[in-house]
């Protein structure tokens, strides 16, 4: 019983502080993390998350570049279209063959002369 207290305890903080709870987790599990508070529209606390992967040197290419995949696609569902393309602009470049940076591919030309600054809702 007291184990499961502990588990649920642990949950909640996940929820409360996004930070939190990640700093033991592998880079997979943050990735994992990350993309599950993408699934719940808790697009700041993903950026959070995600940030930790990319920044991770010990993280494997494939998770790294999901991880600036998510990271985008959260600076865009925000608004935050300044964001959304040096991030996806830095995973084309850093991971070219990737299939995370082929969704991007073809695309940020086009999306950098889109994004008008009255739509950028606040770069940071």
């Amino acid at each position: 019983m007291r184990n499961r207290s502990i588990i649920v305890a642990l949950a909640i903080l996940g929820n409360i502080c996004a930070g939190c709870v990640t700093e033991f987790l592998t880079p997979v599990e943050r990735l994992a993390r990350g993309k599950a508070l993408f699934d719940q529209k808790a697009y700041p606390d993903a950026v959070k998350v995600l940030t930790q992967v990319t920044g991770d040197e010990s993280a494997p290419p494939e998770v790294s570049s999901e991880a600036l995949y998510w990271k985008a696609e959260s600076y865009a569902a925000q608004g935050k279209m300044t964001n959304a393309y040096l991030t996806a602009k830095q995973l084309v470049c850093d991971f070219p063959s990737t299939k995370w940076a082929g969704k991007y591919m073809g695309k940020l030309p086009l999306w950098e002369t889109n994004k008008a600054p009255h739509r950028d809702k606040a770069a940071k």
